[in-house]
C-alpha cells in the first residue's frame, strides 16, 4: 500500500466531517463583515466615492475653478464698459465650454452646484464628504486664479474685473437666483444626462444668465468665483474685510444656491 492510498484508506466512508457552523461564530463573522463595510464607509469606499477618486476630482474642481476666474476675469478686463453683453456672455460661455472640455464632464466649477446636487441625493455621509470637498476646492481655485490674474495685471484696477457688484439689493438678489436656475436646469436635466451636447448647452445656459442679470447684479452666478477673489484681494491687501459684507454674501452666495437647487429640482434628475 502506497503512502497516499493509506491516507484515503483511512477516510471514513461518509467523507470528512466539518463541525457544525455555531451562532457565537455566525455572530462574530457578521460583526467582522460589519466593521470592514463601517471601515469601507469611512475612508470613502463602499457607497461613496473612493478616497483616490475623490482626490482626482477635487484637483478637477480646484483648477478647473482657477482656470474659469482667470479666463473669465481676464474677459472682463478686456471688454471694457463699451463692450455689449452679448458680446461678453458669448465669451464667458466659451470659456466655460472651455474648461469643461479641459477638464472633465463631470466637474462643477460651482458650489451652488455642488450643493443642489447633494440636497438631490441620498445625503449620505460620502455624500457631505464630497460636498466639503468640492466647496473648498472650488473656493480656492477661485482664490488661485483671482490671484494668477492680480499678480499679472496688479497695476491697472485688478480687482474690478473679478467680482461683481450691484446697486440695488432686491433686484440683484432674484437676477442671480434666476441666472444660476437656468446653470442648473441645463446641468441636472435628465433628458441631458447622457447627451454629447450637454456642455455646450450648459455653457449657452450660463451665457444666457449673464445676458438676464449682467445688467443688474453684473452676473456673478458662482459662490466660486465671487468669495474666492474676494478672500485673494483681501490677502494681498487689495481691499479690506468691508467687502466681503453681508448684502454682497447674501446676494453672490445664497441667492445662486437657492437657485441651483430650483433647477436642479426644474430639471428633475
Amino acid at each position: 500500500m502506497t503512502f497516499f492510498s493509506s491516507i484515503v484508506a483511512y477516510v471514513p466512508p461518509g467523507g470528512i466531517q466539518t463541525a457544525p457552523r455555531t451562532k457565537t461564530v455566525e455572530r462574530r463573522t457578521s460583526a467582522l463583515f460589519w466593521q470592514h463595510q463601517h471601515f469601507e464607509k469611512i475612508r470613502g469606499g463602499g457607497t461613496g466615492e473612493k478616497l483616490d477618486t475623490l482626490r482626482r476630482n477635487a484637483a478637477k474642481e480646484l483648477g478647473g475653478t482657477a482656470l474659469l476666474v482667470a479666463l473669465g476675469s481676464s474677459i472682463n478686463r478686456a471688454a471694457g464698459q463699451d463692450t455689449p453683453l452679448p458680446i461678453i456672455a458669448a465669451f464667458w460661455g466659451a470659456a466655460v465650454f472651455f474648461c469643461i472640455k479641459t477638464v472633465g464632464g463631470d466637474a462643477h466649477f460651482n458650489p451652488a452646484v455642488t450643493l443642489a446636487e447633494y440636497f438631490g441625493g441620498d445625503r449620505k455621509y460620502s455624500d457631505v464628504k464630497k460636498l466639503v470637498v468640492y466647496c473648498l476646492s472650488q473656493v480656492m481655485g477661485g482664490a488661485l486664479g483671482g490671484l494668477f490674474f492680480m499678480v499679472f495685471n496688479g497695476s491697472t484696477n485688478p480687482v474690478g474685473p473679478l467680482v461683481s457688484t450691484f446697486t440695488r439689493f432686491q433686484p440683484a438678489f432674484f437676477a442671480e437666483l434666476i441666472g444660476t436656475t437656468m446653470i442648473a436646469f441645463a446641468a441636472f436635466n435628465k433628458n441631458l444626462s447622457s447627451s454629447p451636447e450637454k456642455p455646450k448647452i450648459v455653457a449657452m445656459a450660463v451665457a444666457f444668465g449673464i445676458i438676464i442679470a449682467g445688467s443688474i447684479s453684473q452676473a456673478g452666478l458662482n459662490p466660486a468665483r465671487e468669495l474666492g477673489p474676494r478672500i485673494a484681494a483681501i490677502i494681498l491687501g487689495k481691499v479690506n474685510w468691508t467687502f466681503l459684507s453681508g448684502d454682497k454674501l447674501i446676494v453672490y452666495i445664497l441667492a445662486p444656491c437657492i437657485g441651483a437647487i430650483f433647477g436642479k429640482l426644474l430639471g428633475g434628475k
